[in-house]
């Protein structure tokens, strides 16, 4: 597609996608040449993979070709456009040579945002000389999925209690992407002041299964806040997280047992 007038890049971006539609799966790739030739040479850029799944802060790389187009030949610039979401792109190098009719090649790497979901970005590659200006662009699509083994919730997720009394709460432990193995359990309390007893420990956990624990929490007089910690130990990795579980008097504020998510 030839142009006679110099357009800007962002006007090209919005034409880019309007003439390209949604591309699912596949490649958004235009070239675009403004000059007073007729059949000016140009260049296209193309991204191997177009689309990749990876993980939450995940290290991934796509292959950056740049094609001459009707004996095209010069240096092209690289860069980088966010249509939503930013996130730590890169590209190397960033400027390539193009020789006629051959190819020239970069790199575009990626790490993985910590929220999952879609996320999308161009890289635009610019070249001028001898009054001709060619634009290419390609669209990398990146899918994040959570790279949690389990997580970690407490029923009821607050406790109001009294002088003596004893309460439970029940711990449920939850596969995510596929995860199988024993997940261990324990607790430090503060001295004196309450008793915490748990139940079933380790718990194992099958995908997309998963597996309860009833802790029992015995108040012993004292009025003011104190905070027991659930350690729960992946055993078949490394890793020992903390889950805090607050007790409150009942003539003081509620307190939450918040949720936690383990990740890799």
């Amino acid at each position: 597609m030839v142009y006679t007038s110099l357009i800007h890049l962002k006007t090209l971006l919005m034409i880019l996608t309007a003439a390209g539609g949604t591309v699912t799966g596949g490649v958004l790739a235009n070239s675009y040449a403004n000059s007073a030739n007729k059949d000016p040479g140009s260049f296209l850029i193309m991204l191997n993979p177009s689309t990749m799944w990876t993980v939450q802060a995940a290290s991934s790389t796509s292959a950056i070709t740049v094609t001459s187009i009707n004996s095209f030949s010069g240096t092209v610039t690289l860069s980088l456009y966010f249509p939503s979401t930013t996130f730590t792109a890169s590209i190397s190098p960033t400027s390539v040579s193009v020789p006629s009719n051959s190819i020239a090649k970069s790199t575009l790497s990626v790490t993985a945002p910590d929220t999952p979901g879609s996320y999308t970005v161009v890289v635009i590659g610019v070249s001028s000389s001898h009054g001709k200006t060619s634009y290419s662009s390609s669209m990398l699509t990146v899918q994040v999925a959570s790279s949690q083994d389990f997580t970690i919730t407490s029923m009821p997720n607050s406790i109001t209690t009294t002088n003596g009394a004893t309460n439970t709460t029940t711990i449920t432990v939850t596969s995510m992407n596929g995860y199988t193995g024993n997940v261990s359990l324990t607790l430090t309390a503060p001295f004196g002041y309450i008793t915490v007893t748990g139940g079933q420990n380790p718990l194992m956990i099958v995908p997309a299964g998963a597996a309860s624990s009833t802790l029992e929490i015995t108040e012993h007089g004292q009025r003011n806040n104190h905070t027991a910690v659930l350690r729960h130990t992946r055993l078949l990795g490394k890793r020992v997280e903390s889950h805090k579980l607050d007790r409150t008097h009942h003539r003081s504020q509620r307190s939450r047992l918040s949720e936690y998510s383990d990740r890799l």
